[in-house]
């Protein structure tokens, strides 16, 4: 099969939970033709291959300048990210691909969803459920910090892109029984 990924973090870049978990899906995959498009951060080649697999690192407008703290604000870079992939996705030959896997939700907020779907089936996966079920009273809110404020208004607006894109996807991979069972009740979305 031929297999497009998209990933916020992927190697160079340092990576967190998604970025091994990227890695690891990627270097088990090598029975297959794989894709994996990824934002260049300034860092190695734009255009790679390694052991078979497809590196695209896409231009992201704005995403070297932005300090590396900044991914709670409204100019968050996962968000930059998002939007430049729905354009990217546009020039691609879709046709070429059988099915596309976006590795985090937030990558996959802006998707046109009925242009995909005509070429493939989309996977979203939730690697996290904090911002899915993160309480609408700001009392209640879970993360207690200087920026509460930015981040409460952050994840709320997040929330009702996130419930939106799981609704719209294929199909949904959860890290966890507990993940599953948050975006099953918070988006309302049928097991």
């Amino acid at each position: 099969m031929k297999l497009l990924l998209a990933s916020f973090e992927y190697p160079p870049y340092p990576l967190a939970g998604t970025g091994l978990y990227a890695v690891n899906l990627v270097r088990n995959l090598k029975e297959h033709d794989v894709t994996v498009l990824t934002p260049y951060h300034g860092i190695g080649e734009k255009f790679e291959e390694d052991k078979g697999i497809n590196i695209n690192r896409i231009d992201v407008a704005g995403l070297k300048f932005l300090p590396s703290r900044v991914n709670r604000s409204f100019i968050d870079k996962r968000i930059l990210f998002a939007l430049t992939l729905k354009k990217y996705l546009r020039k691609l030959n879709l046709n070429e691909y059988d099915l596309f896997h976006c590795l985090n939700v937030q990558d996959a907020n802006f998707f046109d969803y009925e242009l995909l779907n005509k070429y493939f089936n989309v996977i979203v996966s939730v690697n996290e459920d904090y911002i899915i079920s993160s309480s609408l009273n700001p009392f209640k809110f879970p993360f207690k910090s200087t920026d509460l404020p930015i981040r409460y208004v952050h994840h709320n607006i997040l929330k009702q892109f996130n419930k939106k894109t799981l609704r719209r996807a294929n199909r949904i991979i959860a890290n966890s029984y507990s993940t599953k069972r948050n975006i099953v009740k918070f988006c309302k979305i049928d097991e």
